[in-house]
């Protein structure tokens, strides 16, 4: 038996006889030497008398080449359980991988009951073989079993070496603690299981055998679970294979004589290669998949503080590495197979292999750790806040359920990745601790046990990072850089409390206790920025004597003056007299100061109210007004988009707009409603014109100006042509309100090549409503102009067409406008990314810069248009408003005083044609009193409402085009507003006998409608009732003569009264041409013209058409009378001013016969509307911000030439 090698069976069950594969490592257990079963008086089986077992070794290294030292087998075995060749449950072991932290024990125990084998020297056996036996790749023959079992048990516990002064003394007391444990516990000694291992926290123990796996947390589950796999081994059903003994193929051949059909090579790795390459490549690897795994452990015990993507990461470096361990195992299994079974064998690929194995195991642990060592930094860095009691927050909901929930928020933000080496994580970290406790501390003071504080009003104090937490810095807008954010009433107050508080300390400061809290945080446009010298500069203090910005000690915000007796700052506000105040000069010693009241009353009287520039946005409905306005507001608060979207920096909507942007997710339009609330003001329905009424937004620039932008309906509304006349007048009434106007812009689309003949009406129109003096005022603001490279593109040679036509028909007049030269170009796709953003939005990053571009070029046109604004000289407002009144006076005027004039003209000649009659009677006194007993005819017009019953079953529609619709003027206003002007038409109902209605055409099947019809009503009073009247008086000649004069005297007045009509026609045409931009001089003669046409198509009365064609020649000659007068006589002479155009009403509406006419005209006088004037810019604290030089700078850019 000495040539005998011995294998461990791994579970593997074999017979006597059976054929192994020393190569490979495979058994042939059907193929046998034999050819039957081998006779029982062949075998020899022998009881192991120490059959309780025995340790074999022990290790406290978790390397590969120790683990193999608890089997006790040789070299060639060891390769191939490393290889992969040899598995079973209690190799398992080998493989599992014990994380780096924790210590680690093994312990390996055999178990041998009996061996079985047979004798091949006995002459007898050889009559039991076979004569050839086909061995295939087997080298050896099994002649001996040993059964038993092999036990391997592994020990692990929390690593407290590095607290041991020595290594060796732990593992020394562990295995004797060991030896002694399974020895009591064989012998059923063990009293007390909780006295073993007490020094090793978190113990684990781990059993590996072929009859069981299994694993205790306790020494007492473990004892009795290690006792009865010794128990059930030793039952003959239990018993299984441990060793096989094995005899070459070549020796056994000579003792049997038995042939074999192969004699297989067997090659052995040399015990100095195993050692020096192959060993250290195994445990190189399981060294690094330890550490990584223990890397893994870490990361998951710490999940809130990674995230999916690391550990995926993580898990796929794992598994690929692990995948490489395997692909190296099975190639160098195929090389270990054909070195054994080589005929010239050599160990070189072997060595190389596995060097590179071990410098791949080297390389791929550094890059993991390296990969990953931000991440456990991170991991202590959170765990370090997280033992504070600080809160990490994880979840998107629960920060926005916190800021519904907290009244007050502060919030640590950082990205540790990119600033975990600098020294601005570390300072923002040391100030929110400070924080933190001094809130906790005056929480714990300020509360009572019996009566504590709601737990709402305590302040929260929330740490969010971004690496594992991106998604609130993109909800919020946070910058990754560390910061330190204030909430308040869910919303930033401040972004970076560390930045004000360094910045704070160098501004000159106030504090007052009992600060009123204004709520809203709302600002009246008036307030000013204070600047007031230090009181220690007049109570006889070092500090110098010159004026200084003074802010807020607690909200870091500028302090303001209200012209009220208050101060005012973010947090509210107080009487002056109550402040204290501190400047940031060294040789203020004393610590914060009040001014005596004297004092401060002096030093505020140089502060003066803010210079007010207003500037007026007229244009198309749906033009972008609203939104520009918005705009505007954003541009001069914030220099960047950068800024613009940063946490604190709140979105700014004065107007409510509504508006649809490009989804990035799947590229469908979506809207966007931004708002700040409700507003009566604005119509969000689609379809309609947004704005309705006028009303003034206020933005505060620099420290001593306010920009008023006036917002107006828009020309071509929705609801007709109609509606644009009342919003243009409600705008001139609106004006009214103001001293000056410095810009009045009309805003067009930019790039339109062909704009519509109601664009041309919208654009004169607004033109017709401003003095001649407001051309200077006039700006072209373009809107959507990235879509033409940010310039006008079509539409300003459109524009500079319009201006030549008006131009052109003021010829000698001064009109000037350069569109080309007064034109700025916007395009506010930056703002409505912001929108967008509010609406936490998911946009494409690719677009970004787009977005920047737009946002930035639109700023520099803003400032460009103040700059503008400032080199201008103000329009007055007044002289616009008087145009509009006159203007309103006028064409209500101009048609009545025609209609007037036409029956002031038919009464003169029917009272001249009488005053024939009564010459040719004049001998006669019957025939005298009988023309007098008649009235003087006297004819006068009005309009005559009635209601008619009427069938809206059988309506027709017809329309009247062009100079058509001028007939209806005089009973419906808005007639030539639409072309064509359309009428429904509708058939009487009459009433029979029994009362009950009927239609001519539905007869009984009507359906009763009610209308209510205007009528042009002559009136000329001659009646009865006067005939008697009158002839009464005529008794006498004294009498006719008397009536003779007294008709004669009207007839006079008459002609002088229509001579006063057609001068204040003339005058008021006069007027219009001289001072307006556009007068649309020719609408008494067209309305004159279109008269006539009437007359002469429908039954022609002689007089009145007389009486038209008289008039239009009148007032001709009148208009050419004040053309023919050159413009300086006509200053002289003939100027009219608005004033004149009041007093000519008053005089027309106090005439004799025909003043209660034009006063009837004046009856439907257009309402003053009241309109929704101021509204105050809400107060941002970044309009000034906390940088010093921010203010200056917006003054400075300001002023620029």
């Amino acid at each position: 038996m000495d040539e005998l090698k011995k294998r461990p069976s791994f579970g593997q069950n074999a017979s006597l006889g059976s054929l192994y594969s020393f190569q490979n490592e495979h058994l042939y257990p059907d193929i046998s030497v034999f050819e039957r079963k081998l006779p029982d008086e062949f075998q020899a089986e022998n009881k192991i008398t120490d059959s309780d077992g025995k340790k074999v070794a022990t290790t406290f290294e978790n390397t590969t080449s120790k683990k193999l030292s608890l089997l006790n087998i040789e070299t060639d075995v060891k390769l191939s359980v490393l290889c992969g060749m040899l598995t079973s449950n209690e190799t398992n072991f080998m493989e599992h991988k014990e994380l780096g932290n924790r210590g680690i024990c093994f312990y390996a125990y055999t178990l041998e009951i009996s061996f079985q084998s047979f004798d091949a020297n006995d002459k007898n056996l050889q009559n039991l073989c076979k004569k050839m036996i086909e061995s295939e790749k087997a080298d050896h023959v099994i002649v001996g079993i040993t059964y038993g079992n092999q036990i391997i048990v592994k020990l692990t516990f929390d690593n407290i070496a590095k607290e041991m002064d020595d290594k060796e003394l732990l593992q020394e007391k562990i295995g004797k603690d060991f030896d002694n444990l399974l020895q009591l516990n064989d012998i059923g000694g063990i009293e007390n299981y909780d006295q073993w291992f007490t020094y090793l926290p978190s113990l684990k123990f781990e059993i590996f055998s072929d009859l069981l796996n299994t694993e205790s947390k306790t020494v007492e589950d473990f004892c009795n679970k290690f006792q009865q796999i010794k128990t059930d081994s030793k039952k003959v059903e239990n018993v299984k294979q441990l060793y096989f003994h094995l005899m070459p193929i070549s020796t056994f051949q000579e003792k049997t004589g038995c042939k074999f059909s192969e004699t297989p090579i067997f090659n052995s790795i040399t015990e100095k290669t195993m050692s020096k390459n192959i060993e250290p490549a195994f445990d190189k690897f399981d060294n690094a998949i330890c550490q990584l795994y223990a890397l893994k452990n870490n990361l998951e015990n710490h999940r809130n503080y990674v995230t999916l993507k690391e550990m995926d990461s993580l898990n796929e470096r794992i598994t690929k590495f692990e995948t490489e361990d395997t692909e190296f195992k099975r190639k160098l299994r195929d090389e270990i197979i054909e070195y054994r079974s080589s005929h010239d064998p050599e160990e070189v690929e072997i060595i190389v292999r596995c060097r590179n194995f071990l410098k791949i195991c080297e390389t791929t642990e550094q890059e993991i750790m390296k990969q990953f060592e931000i991440v456990k930094q991170r991991i202590n860095y959170l765990n370090q806040i997280a033992k504070l009691g600080l809160t990490i927050v994880r979840d998107l909901h629960e920060f926005e359920y916190i800021k519904t929930e907290k009244k007050e928020i502060y919030l640590l933000s950082f990205a540790f990745s990119q600033f975990n080496q600098s020294s601005e994580l570390e300072e923002n970290y040391s100030y929110f601790c400070s924080l933190y406790n001094d809130r906790k501390r005056q929480t714990f003071i300020g509360t009572s046990p019996t009566s504590p504080s709601p737990h709402h009003l305590y302040p929260s104090f929330l740490v969010v990072e971004y690496d594992i937490f991106p998604e609130i810095f993109q909800a919020e807008n946070l910058s990754t850089k560390p910061q330190i954010s204030k909430i308040v009433d869910g919303k930033f107050a401040e972004t970076n409390l560390l930045e004000s508080k360094v910045i704070l300390e160098s501004q000159c400061i106030v504090k007052c206790d009992n600060i009123v809290s204004t709520g809203n945080n709302s600002q009246h446009y008036k307030r000013q920025i204070v600047k007031i010298r230090c009181p220690n500069t007049i109570n006889g203090g070092k500090c110098s004597n010159k004026q200084r910005y003074w802010y807020c000690s607690k909200c870091c915000a500028p302090l303001e003056y209200g012209f009220d007796g208050r101060f005012y700052c973010v947090c509210g506000f107080q009487n002056c007299e109550n402040f204290e105040f501190k400047c940031n000069e060294k040789d203020h010693r004393n610590g914060f100061v009040k001014f005596n009241k004297e004092d401060l009353k002096r030093e505020l009287s140089n502060t003066s109210e803010r210079e007010e520039i207003n500037i007026v946005m007229l244009g198309e409905s749906g033009v972008g007004k609203s939104t520009l306005i918005n705009s505007i507001a954003m541009y001069l608060t914030f220099d960047t988009l950068d800024e613009a979207k940063s946490p604190g920096s709140n979105l700014i909507a004065l107007v409510p707009t509504k508006f649809s942007f490009q989804d990035s997710s799947n590229g469908q339009d979506f809207s966007i409603p931004v708002s700040t609330g409700s507003s009566k003001n604005e119509c969000q329905e689609s379809g309609k014109s947004s704005t309705r009424t006028c009303r003034a937004y206020h933005i505060p620039y620099g420290d001593d100006k306010i920009i008023r932008i006036i917002d107006t309906p828009g020309i071509l509304d929705t609801d007709g042509m109609e509606q644009d006349k009342k919003n243009l007048e409600n705008t001139l009434n609106f004006l009214d309100k103001y001293d000056e106007i410095h810009a009045i812009c009309i805003l067009c689309s930019a790039n339109c090549a062909k704009l519509s003949k109601s664009f041309e009406y919208c654009f004169k129109e607004l033109f017709t409503q401003f003095h001649i003096s407001a051309a200077k005022n006039f700006v072209f603001i373009f809107t959507k102009a990235a879509q033409s490279g940010y310039q006008a593109g079509d539409t300003i040679d459109y524009i500079e067409k319009l201006l030549k036509e008006i131009k052109a028909k003021r010829p000698g007049q001064k009109f000037d406008i350069n569109a080309k030269g007064l034109a700025f170009n916007f395009d506010n796709m930056g703002y409505r990314y912001l929108c967008a953003l509010q609406e936490n939005r998911t946009l494409k990053i690719d677009q970004e810069p787009k977005y920047e571009e737009s946002y930035r070029r639109a700023r520099d046109e803003t400032i460009r248009l103040l700059q503008h604004i400032k080199t201008t000289k103000p329009h007055n407002a007044a002289d616009s408003v008087s145009i509009f009144r006159a203007r309103n006076l006028t064409f209500r005027l101009t048609k009545p005083l025609i209609k007037i004039g036409q029956t002031q003209k038919e009464s003169i000649i029917k009272r001249q044609r009488r005053q024939r009659e009564i010459q040719k009677a004049a001998n006669d006194l019957e025939k005298l009193r009988k023309i007098l007993a008649t009235k003087a005819p006297t004819i006068h017009w009005s309009i005559v409402k009635q209601t008619i019953d009427v069938c809206a079953n059988c309506t027709t529609i017809k329309e009247y085009r062009g100079n058509e619709r001028i007939q209806f003027l005089e009973c419906i206003p808005h007639a030539c507003d639409i072309d064509p002007f359309s009428l429904q038409l509708y058939h009487r109902l009459k009433k029979s006998v029994d009362g009950k209605f009927k239609c001519k055409n539905c007869g009984p099947l009507y359906i009763y409608h009610q209308i209510h019809e205007y009528l042009l009503r002559r009136e000329e009073y001659d009646t009865k009732d006067i005939e008697t009247s009158i002839a009464k008086k005529l008794t006498t000649k004294e009498e006719i003569e008397q009536q003779i004069k007294q008709e004669a005297q009207e007839l006079l007045e008459i002609e002088e009264e229509i001579a006063i009509v057609i001068n204040s026609t003339a005058k008021f045409y006069a007027y219009l041409k001289a001072e307006s931009v556009i007068s649309h001089n020719d609408a008494a003669d067209t309305y004159i013209d279109v008269l006539i046409k009437c007359e002469e198509n429908g039954k022609c009365d002689s007089d009145k058409l007389q009486s038209l064609n008289d008039l239009k020649i009148m007032l001709q000659k009148e208009k050419e009378r004040l053309d023919e007068v050159s413009p300086i006589t006509q200053e002289k002479l003939y100027r009219v001013t608005p004033e004149d155009v009041l007093d000519l009403v008053t005089k027309l509406e106090s005439l004799k016969h025909y003043g209660p006419d034009v006063k009837r005209a004046m009856e439907e006088k257009i309402e003053k509307r009241d309109a929704i004037t101021e509204e105050p810019y809400i107060s941002y604290l970044n309009q000034y911000s906390h940088n010093k030089n921010k203010i200056k700078h917006c003054i400075e850019e300001f002023e620029k030439q």
